[in-house]
């Protein structure tokens, strides 16, 4: 499993799709047809990229596959068309029982392949439920394996918006020899707060590919940053990479604190160019005038943690997230 789990899983369901719109068309699958539809699904069905027309899930991505379609209408385009709306069922955008389903799902297919393309192969059913089957155990195994029993997320919603506040705790049991102080002391040490937030990131995309797969994408997550990473390009680059999918650039928000981003601007800056979010906690240090207030621009929010922070230029912006 690699760090980088929505891209991991949306590649699995390429091949899977890949996989099986071969095994149905043999000799009539057409590579080209094919990629253009699975790129408009996965581009609709996993990142969200397109306005939703549609209050159903399916009817929402059908609309959008309809419109290469109406592009290219030949008889391949309409077959793997077809294919996809059926895909549906293996993709959690409809409800399949696999206990119950799978046998009539397969029939459906094989019919569908003998009428439509002429293939008749009495080998074809049993091939391609036990790679329906495979496929569908290895995602299952997939999804099983975000069970986490050392670490939990603290998430907390903020005013009811859909955005939600994360920090990391562990689970470990530790001998009761250990002070409070000293076992906090350990865990927010300097390593060990940028090495910890590998796991806060990696739980994180765990929480946002479960929404993706429920078709659930208003939700967003406010994550910290160890300031010390801004000193060590490398190791950053590494942390950073495990958010580096659209959607969960789309999803999570790192906050920093104002007398942190004046230090290491150029860096951050660097990093919204290449699509990653920020919000900007206000501090001691920021004052309050015009100039400052065009940096607060940049920003997909503005933190305040005392109501001090909150002044005339910044009360009436919708982007002001209050953290108590």
């Amino acid at each position: 499993m690699s760090c980088n789990l929505i891209k991991e899983y949306t590649d699995n369901c390429k091949n899977n799709f890949e996989l099986y719109t071969k095994n149905i068309m043999d000799k009539y699958y057409d590579e080209d047809i094919f990629n253009e539809y699975m790129k408009k699904y996965i581009d609709v069905r996993y990142y969200n990229l397109e306005p939703w027309v549609r209050k159903d899930f399916s009817a929402h991505i059908t609309y959008y596959l309809n419109k290469i379609y109406e592009k290219n209408n030949s008889d391949t385009s309409k077959f793997i068309l077809g294919l996809f709306k059926k895909y549906y069922y293996l993709d959690n955008v409809v409800e399949f029982d696999v206990k119950n389903d799978l046998d009539s799902y397969v029939n459906m297919i094989n019919r569908i392949r003998v009428e439509k393309l002429g293939i008749n192969d009495p080998e074809f059913v049993k091939q391609f439920s036990d790679l329906v089957t495979n496929n569908i155990n290895k995602k299952l195994e997939f999804i099983g394996n975000f069970n986490n029993s050392d670490f939990l997320l603290d998430i907390n919603e903020i005013n009811n918006k859909k955005i939600y506040n994360v920090n990391i705790n562990h689970k470990v049991s530790v001998p009761k020899i250990f002070s409070e102080y000293a076992i906090n002391k350990v865990w927010n040490n300097k390593v060990i707060t940028e090495n910890k937030l590998q796991v806060e990131y990696y739980l994180v995309n765990q929480i946002i590919l479960k929404d993706i797969i429920n078709g659930k994408f208003e939700f967003e997550y406010l994550v910290s940053i160890a300031i010390s990473l801004f000193e060590k390009v490398d190791k950053l680059k590494k942390i950073l990479n495990i958010l580096d999918n659209d959607m969960a650039k789309d999803s999570i928000t790192i906050k920093v604190y104002y007398e942190d981003f004046m230090k290491y601007k150029e860096i951050i800056f660097s990093y919204i160019k290449e699509g990653y979010k920020f919000a900007i906690v206000l501090d001691d240090s920021y004052l309050d005038d015009n100039s400052n207030k065009t940096i607060l621009d940049i920003f997909k929010y503005i933190i305040v943690t005392d109501d001090k922070y909150v002044t005339s230029r910044i009360k009436d912006l919708s982007n002001v997230i209050v953290l108590e």
